[in-house]
């Protein structure tokens, strides 16, 4: 059988979800197929809208679906702040969202139920950042490294401080906005808060960033990951990668620079050089990084508030935010600053109920990541 959304693309017809008249895009290697990237538990599809905006239309996996209202419930909770606005801003959709005008069919209307449909900014993953730093095209001052670690921190303390654990951060669920100095989440489907019911079909998180408790019963378990501050060791990791992605560094699982084997057991000769590194330019990250791979459980994981006390001289480029709740301003490390000002009670609106604000999603295709569609 067609795959509803090649036949969608191949209608030529726009369907009108949520108030939006909405087109997929079609992969430029593959002609007649839609353009989309499959990862972890969904497929996400790349569509456009009549005034030419650029949209995500996030399907879960059959075996991978959470329950309806635990995603519905998820936006709720998710900090309305800079940074976070994949979670805030999007939209759960259901068969009534469709209208019949356009492209149109009772199984269509079903195929939608329970999709996630969230708008895209122009920012990289730190996947395609990274990647980037690896070939040479792009190089990161120390003050910019240094200001992605300081977000990413602010972030995770934030998420704390309301009992909250995104459960996945990993080079692809990290967005890097290195000119405002800015990390943005994404992928919020696997979240952690006492109010939630753990979900039957959860993740434990993305090779290259599983902490080796995560396994002691011989597989990793999703449920030593159920439970507040199950961000501090991937956290950790990110914020290594931050520091020490260069020119020619290795590509490892996902497309960050930890081998997974090498995690388990506590370290190897990749990690051997990712602390060496440290030791070197980034004096006491060291530290911090050989604390995460010898805890026992999160708890004995840097906190983000370590992260946020280590030293150095930072530029600002821009005045910043206030830190988040939970944790003291650090000496070394200045306030990641905003881009964009705190939300007022009610965001401004436009077609279908979605706020008027940019929203990162998945990831931005160059030509390297559509060839690996092809």
């Amino acid at each position: 059988m067609i795959d509803i959304v090649e036949a969608w693309l191949k209608s030529g017809k726009h369907a009108e979800i949520a108030g939006l008249k909405l087109r997929p895009n079609e992969n430029p290697i593959l002609k007649g197929t839609p353009l989309a990237i499959e990862r972890g538990q969904a497929r996400a599809y790349y569509l456009t809208d009549d005034s030419g905006l650029d949209w995500i239309l996030k399907k879960f996996k059959p075996a991978r679906i959470p329950d309806g209202a635990y995603i519905k419930t998820v936006g709720s909770l998710v900090p309305r702040r800079p940074g976070f606005q994949s979670g805030y801003l999007r939209h759960v959709l259901s068969a009534r969202d469709v209208s019949r005008s356009g492209f149109h069919s009772a199984d269509f209307e079903s195929w939608v139920e329970n999709t996630v449909l969230m708008s895209r900014i122009n920012c990289d993953d730190w996947a395609g950042l990274a990647d980037k730093i690896r070939k040479g095209s792009v190089t990161l001052t120390h003050d910019e490294r240094r200001l992605l670690c300081r977000s990413l921190s602010e972030n995770v303390g934030l998420l704390e401080s309301q009992d909250l654990s995104h459960r996945d951060l990993s080079v692809t669920n990290v967005f890097a906005d290195v000119k405002g100095a800015l990390v943005h989440l994404i992928d919020w489907d696997c979240l952690y808060h006492p109010s939630l019911r753990m979900p039957a079909n959860t993740t434990y998180g993305t090779e290259g960033y599983i902490a080796p408790f995560v396994k002691k019963s011989g597989a990793p378990d999703p449920r030593v990951t159920w439970r507040p501050r199950a961000d501090r060791f991937s956290m950790t990791l990110l914020n290594a990668e931050f520091l020490c992605m260069e020119a020619g560094t290795p590509l490892r699982n996902e497309g960050g620079m930890f081998e997974q084997s090498e995690l388990y057991a506590g370290g190897g000769p990749q990690t051997a050089h990712i602390l060496d590194r440290l030791r070197r330019d980034f004096p006491g990250a060291d530290a911090l990084l050989e604390k995460a791979l010898g805890a026992q459980s999160f708890d004995d994981c840097p906190s983000p508030a370590e992260w946020l006390a280590l030293g150095g001289s930072v530029h600002m480029p821009a005045p910043g935010l206030a830190p988040a709740p939970g944790f003291a301003p650090a000496s070394g490390f200045a306030p990641a600053p905003a881009v964009m000002p705190p939300l007022p009670a009610a965001a401004p609106v436009g077609p279908g109920g979605f706020a008027l604000l940019d929203e990162t999603a998945f990831v931005q295709f160059d030509e390297g990541a559509l060839a690996q569609l092809g």
